[in-house]
């Protein structure tokens, strides 16, 4: 059945929520951010993937693929009203050679695919736990990168 069609069950009818697919790059502070959103009161079904794992971090290019394979292992479709988005950091790996180059190369190649298959991207720059902090605490201050041992 088509999301946004009327479901018959005996005497009751209801109407499918589409849903919101969120694959994240983090596996604990993005999943937790936005689960918070989930509520039976919404009337969109959002769905939270974590990606870090303890074997290393994500890529870009990572994330669009877990995205597409988790979206068509549920069948959630574009055309009928679904969204999926992958909510990954912007910072930069200073210790790798032409690092700006090879992030934006990377999120180039992860555009084009996701451009094919519907998916969203969302940077937070220079990374959520920045982003999520700025709801509580106001600054102008420049953050060319964050040490990771601080965040977390």
């Amino acid at each position: 059945m088509a999301r946004g069609q009327i479901e018959k069950r005996g005497q009751r009818r209801r109407k499918v929520k589409p849903v919101i697919l969120i694959v994240t790059e983090g596996s604990q502070t993005e999943p937790k951010y936005f689960e918070h959103y989930r509520s039976r009161q919404t009337n969109i079904d959002i769905r939270v993937v974590g990606s870090r794992t303890s074997a290393g971090e994500t890529d870009y290019l990572s994330l669009i693929r877990k995205a597409v394979e988790y979206q068509s292992k549920n069948q959630i479709s574009i055309s009928d009203g679904d969204a999926v988005w992958v909510v990954a950091d912007g910072d930069v790996n200073y210790n790798n050679p032409d690092p700006i180059a090879a992030k934006d190369s990377l999120l180039s190649r992860a555009r084009k695919i996701a451009d094919t298959k519907g998916i969203q991207i969302a940077l937070s720059n220079p990374c959520f736990e920045f982003w999520y902090l700025l709801h509580f605490q106001y600054t102008t201050r420049f953050f060319k990168d964050y040490p990771q041992s601080r965040l977390h």
